[in-house]
């Protein structure tokens, strides 16, 4: 069968065969311009979850074609694509198609059946012109243009809109949204899940109710305002720089199910005096700590395998520290200019990372300037603190 496919470019641009069900290639991402167009032998066409679009009348006039497949990510059908498919009962076309095509259907007088879902935005010109056998149909609410012509000649068509889909959102969770939106804390449905997804307000504590799930990237980032923060055990995730910059921030109490605190969480946090990571937490990122200067107490997580690349830098008021005995590596900079840590209590066997030169591209910042190579001193996990200086770990 598949001999009978012209293919290049991975797109099918005719088919020369005389099957009656005819299953296109995988890996074919389109079907061309008439490429099936008059095949009288043709009755049923399944199509690969790979097409993407399908041609300017290339299934026009397959008079027999009863039944046709169409995967879930086309997103373009052109124009008459179908016309003339005189026997053709049932189409279900996906959301991810924008637009039904003028003359897409056209003289489809069999057609009994098509289904729509939601995300098609427009109904072209004499889109299912003729198609007298359609005798119901339900518009999806996404669709937004319906053409004067779309159903002319239809009959006694009934088009009816689908029904908004049922709120996910009890009455009391919109009350809880609604109260914290007025404290500047907005709240959203993504991905089936609430996430705070921003928190502008001046209130100097914030207490996040139990709906939340998710602190979404650059949430409170730089609020000026926040003193003390309570997440709940609700929340499992915790998004980029969630919390940076916000200066003011003295106090945060974890959840007991979070798993990871990403890059740049506490970034710049210069009022965070404690942090109690709890042992659920199997994973810190990159500066994920960096520049708390008021950091005195900080309780690692018993689940944690490493220290990262500058989690704690510059943290200037931490004084002692106990690395679980989960930890068996400590990155570049981890500790680097904690200039008041004395204490260090180290499991055995743990790898800590000392300083080391290391040759970068630098990229030019100006037209005069000319790209190369530098050295850069990168520091050991304890450089610049009274630890490392006493212990030879700098």
């Amino acid at each position: 069968m598949f001999d009978d496919c012209i293919i290049s470019d991975h797109i099918l641009r005719e088919y020369r065969g005389h099957e009656t069900q005819v299953s296109v290639p995988r890996g074919v991402s389109g079907i061309g311009e008439r490429a099936f167009a008059h095949c009288d032998t043709v009755t049923g066409v399944e199509l690969p979850d790979s097409v993407r679009f399908i041609g300017r009348g290339a299934f026009a006039y397959c008079k027999n074609l009863r039944s046709i497949r169409i995967p879930g990510g086309v997103r373009q059908i052109d124009s008459a694509a179908f016309i003339g498919c005189e026997k053709l009962k049932q189409v279900s076309l996906p959301g991810s198609l924008e637009c039904i095509a003028e003359l897409t259907f056209a003289e489809c007088s069999g057609m009994t059946e098509c289904r729509m879902k939601e995300g098609i935005a427009s109904i072209g010109d004499h889109a299912f012109r003729g198609c007298v056998s359609l005798r119901q149909l339900t518009i999806p609410r996404s669709v937004k243009d319906i053409a004067e012509t779309a159903f002319s000649g239809c009959g006694q068509m009934e088009r009816t809109v689908a029904p908004p889909p049922p709120d996910p959102l009890s009455a009391e969770e919109h009350r809880i949204i609604d109260s914290m939106r007025a404290e500047g804390v907005i709240i959203q449905l993504r991905n089936k899940a609430l996430q705070l997804s921003k928190c502008n307000g001046q209130n100097e504590e914030a207490v996040i109710p139990p709906i939340v799930t998710r602190i979404a990237n650059e949430a409170f980032a730089k609020n000026k305002a926040v003193k003390r923060i309570v997440l709940p055990d609700s929340v499992t995730e915790i998004g980029r720089n969630a919390f940076e910059s916000c200066e003011a921030l003295e106090q945060i109490v974890l959840p007991a199910h979070l798993t990871e605190i990403p890059e740049y969480a506490f970034d710049c946090c210069h009022s965070l005096r404690e942090i109690i990571i709890p042992d659920s937490v199997t994973k810190l990122g990159f500066r994920s700590f960096a520049f708390c200067n008021s950091l005195e107490h900080v309780v690692l997580s018993g689940g944690l395998k490493e220290i990262p690349t500058e989690a704690f830098y510059c943290c200037r008021s931490l004084k002692r520290i106990v690395i679980p005995s989960s930890v068996r590596e400590i990155f570049n900079g981890a500790f680097a200019s904690c200039i008041s840590l004395t204490d260090v209590q180290l499991p055995p066997g743990v790898q800590i990372a000392e300083p080391r030169i290391e040759r970068r591209w630098i990229d030019s910042a100006t037209m005069m300037e000319i790209p190369h190579y530098s050295d850069l001193q990168i520091p050991g996990a304890f450089t610049d603190t009274p630890f490392g200086e006493r212990n030879g770990v700098t």
